[in-house]
């Protein structure tokens, strides 16, 4: 294996609708279970919902069922719809598996940060042995996302700052997360009102995106504060 020397350190990435194409999931699970209520689930309130955490995802929910449940009920429901849904096969992002072995097989650190809960983390972590040196699911902190404790966590698990580090996000819940953390943010512009900030650089997918590529925009940021 290749040892890389770049500032870049590690590689941070957030799970739905980054690495792997669930979003889509998540949106017919909500559907399926609002519609036990009679309501008619829209591109709106999935938007909405859009990058979790679930536990805000599930107050909505119950907001809009006008039911009497508790929020966990809607947690447990829609937790295993996604969990049977996410068993049953799902497939990465375009261009998220070709960066994640490029990184794998040039030394840099990886690690799995998301608003899911961890059944569901653990479920894709199984998928993908030996990649991720560590998962960080909902939960497991005090506090998850768009706080930036979990990329904070993730940095300092690895021995390293959060400058050291990429966050790769796709919603304004993530990138708010990861820009609070103090790293440098790659946004796929799935999502509207996108954070201004020095810190974060715009893609419209990872497709074409290479190690190389990224390791000179971190380079840039860390030696002038300004991108490529």
């Amino acid at each position: 294996m290749q040892t890389d020397t770049s500032s870049l350190k590690a590689i941070l990435w957030d799970m739905d609708g980054t690495l792997i194409d669930s979003e889509p999931m998540w949106m017919d699970s909500e559907r399926i279970l609002m519609a036990k209520f009679g309501y008619s689930w829209s591109k709106v309130d999935g938007d909405f919902c859009l990058g979790g955490p679930l536990t805000r995802v599930c107050r909505y929910m119950k907001e809009k069922s006008g039911s009497d449940l508790p929020e966990e009920w809607f947690s447990s429901e829609l937790r295993k719809t996604m969990l049977a849904k996410i068993a049953s096969g799902v497939e990465f992002m375009p261009g998220a598996f070709e960066l994640l072995m490029e990184a794998r097989d040039r030394g840099i650190e990886q690690a799995l940060i998301s608003a899911s809960d961890r059944p569901i983390v653990d479920v894709v972590l199984q998928a993908n042995p030996g990649i991720f040196s560590f998962a960080i699911a909902a939960g497991d902190l005090p506090r998850t996302k768009p706080d930036p404790l979990p990329y904070i966590e993730a940095a300092k698990r690895f021995g390293l700052q959060p400058k050291d580090c990429l966050v790769v996000e796709d919603s304004k819940v993530g990138v708010t997360s990861g820009l609070g953390s103090g790293a440098l943010v790659l946004a796929l512009a799935h999502f509207q009102e996108i954070p201004q900030s020095s810190n974060i650089f715009i893609r419209s997918s990872l497709e074409g995106v290479s190690l190389d590529e990224l390791k000179l925009l971190h380079s840039a940021w860390r030696n002038d504060g300004a991108l490529i």
